[in-house]
């Protein structure tokens, strides 16, 4: 009697001191980027088979790693294809049955694998600016609950940003809702769902990723005829769909097919509101960039883009947008001078578009990677934008927007 009541006061000490005590922040640690990556796919695939059930670790666990991609851009990047790399191999020394997606794979899989990485702003405990941090999540096939989750900060200043595969001769920069839904999986706690669009998409995106990789191999016949099976699927419209299928067509020289995929991918991004087409530009100036093989096409690009324009009805904003190098006052004048030339082509084609189009600069204002550095890691910073929005029935144009008058 005389024991047990000091040892109960210390355990009542112990219990109230724990829920009263605050709980540590997590401690970032920024490692050079191959071994972010590496430790990263070790503690997920740590994590993964630890909250297996008993039966699953008796037998052989089917993973499949979806495509992982930047989520700034959406697309997949010679980086993030580096940290697919190390899952994979991770996955394998863990004795997983680990593979990239396929249609058959998740089919039989228990789990898929997602990831992105993000170039964002550090917690202020860590100073101020920006780093790269890789983002992994596990989904359970059967549940769609995440059942592992991890991320990594990078060191690295700089990154290959490259993108790899169809993303390298994309007419524009393919982040959908989907897109979205993946980026929201990829940072999505341990035990919670799976965003639903993701879980739901899967079938048809492990589709596109067997015709991207059709395309990737130089298959491109062969890649054709599989995007046209997704096209004909319920949810086969896909921005990344007919970007494929326009580059696929390019290969084979069927230069009018091409023409009329751009032409779909026109619409489903207008339907998005997602327009932001790959218009690169010389350095300093308003004139386009010839150095790379796909701006032959930049006048087909426009003119589809004018067609789609004319037929919608709307109104069409065209943002400028310019890199951090160079002044202030430098980088305003010429993200407009940029707005308003591809504001004229496309008034040469649509005479009524000048009363219901608005073309403005943000200078820098609006980046979204903002290191300055010109060249492919801050690539997305220099781009034009295009939105439509539905017109008043009057309308004045003053600060950048539409305005309906009385």
């Amino acid at each position: 009697m005389t024991l047990a009541r000091p040892f109960s006061l210390i355990l009542m000490f112990v219990l109230f001191g724990c829920e009263t005590s605050p709980e540590k922040p997590n401690i970032i640690e920024f490692l050079p980027f191959d071994q972010a990556a590496a430790t990263l796919s070790g503690a997920v695939s740590d994590q993964l088979a630890s909250n297996q059930s008993l039966l699953e670790k008796i037998g052989e666990s089917t993973v499949v790693v979806d495509e992982l991609i930047d989520a700034d851009t959406g697309e997949a990047t010679e980086a993030t294809k580096r940290v697919q790399d190390y899952l994979l191999a991770a996955g394998k020394q863990r004795k997983f049955n680990i593979s990239r997606v396929t249609s058959d794979g998740l089919a039989k899989a228990q789990y898929v694998v997602t990831g992105i990485i993000k170039y964002e702003t550090v917690p202020s405990a860590y100073g101020k600016g920006k780093a790269y941090r890789i983002s992994v999540s596990v989904v359970n096939v059967k549940t769609a609950l995440v059942v592992a989750n991890r991320d990594a900060w990078v060191a690295n200043k700089k990154i290959a940003n490259q993108p790899i595969g169809i993303y390298q001769d994309a007419p524009m920069y393919l982040k959908d809702s989907y897109t979205e839904a993946k980026i929201q999986t990829a940072q999505t706690p341990t035990g919670q769902p799976a965003a639903r669009e993701y879980k739901e998409a899967l079938p048809t995106e492990a589709l596109i990723a067997q015709a991207d990789s059709l395309f990737e191999q130089g298959e491109y016949a062969r890649a054709v005829q599989l995007y046209r099976v997704v096209a004909a699927r319920p949810d086969g419209r896909r921005m990344k769909l007919y970007a494929g299928l326009y580059q696929a067509y390019r290969k084979l020289n069927q230069l009018q097919e091409a023409e009329n995929a751009f032409s779909e991918l026109i619409s489903q991004a207008i339907l998005e509101n997602r327009v932001n087409i790959k218009f690169l530009f010389d350095v300093g100036t308003i004139n386009f960039y010839r150095g790379i093989d796909i701006a032959q096409d930049y006048p087909m690009w426009l003119r589809q883009l004018a067609k789609a324009v004319g037929s919608s009805g709307k109104c069409l904003k065209i943002i400028g947008h310019s890199s951090r190098s160079g002044t202030e006052q430098f980088n305003q004048q010429l993200s407009t001078q940029r707005a308003l030339h591809l504001q004229a082509i496309l008034m040469a084609q649509i005479p009524d578009l000048e009363r219901r189009s608005i073309a403005i600069g943000r200078g820098f204002r609006d980046n979204i990677i903002g290191t300055g550095t010109d060249d492919q890691q801050d690539a997305l910073d220099r781009r034009v934008e295009f939105q439509l929005q539905e017109c008043p029935l009057k309308q004045v144009q003053s600060g950048g927007d539409f305005h309906t008058t009385s």
